[in-house]
């Protein structure tokens, strides 16, 4: 993984070697935070799950640290990535039904909270520029109706607090 960091539109791309990933990447996404200092995430499949990796940047981008945050998540789907500059990432998946979310706390991933009851599909994860989080999925309501449902999390929340959909019923 290479990345290149260019300040102000005079200035010159510096790319630099993030890191060698060790399985086939996919959504990678990158993020500069106000003074400057890059974040990369990105999802490595392995085996028949996937893991989310984070790396970081001085403001100048030459020197690359891959971060110990690391969260491992079941297939068949990778889970859902937001990333936003200086306030961290948030990963959302399904696990046999059940709608998972975890997002770094100083840097590392905090333990997965569960989001839904069974049913649970096509988890969706966002990143506010403030630390604010939202995540959102698909349930299947008795009858065969399916319904997105959401929760989110204010910046100034607890990491252990979460706010949460009522499971089986549609969000407010």
């Amino acid at each position: 993984i290479v990345a290149a960091v260019r300040h102000g539109p005079a200035g010159s791309w510096r790319p630099g070697r993030v890191t060698e990933a060790v399985a086939p990447v996919q959504d990678l996404a990158v993020a500069l935070d106000r003074r400057g200092r890059a974040t990369a995430a990105w999802i490595e499949r392995l085996g028949e799950g996937f893991q989310v990796r984070l790396a970081t940047a001085d403001a100048t981008g030459s020197e690359w640290s891959v971060r110990g945050a690391r969260l491992s998540t079941p297939g068949p789907e990778p889970p859902s990535l937001a990333l936003s500059p200086g306030r961290g990432a948030l990963a959302a998946w399904v696990d046999d039904g059940r709608v998972l979310t975890s997002r770094t706390v100083a840097g590392a991933f905090e333990r997965p909270v569960e989001m839904s009851d069974a049913d649970g599909a096509s988890a969706g994860a966002a990143l506010g520029g403030s630390g604010s989080a939202l995540v959102s999925w698909s349930v299947l309501l008795p009858g065969g109706t399916r319904v997105l449902q959401a929760a989110g999390r204010p910046a100034a929340a607890d990491a252990e607090r979460e706010l949460r959909g009522t499971p089986g019923a549609p969000a407010g």
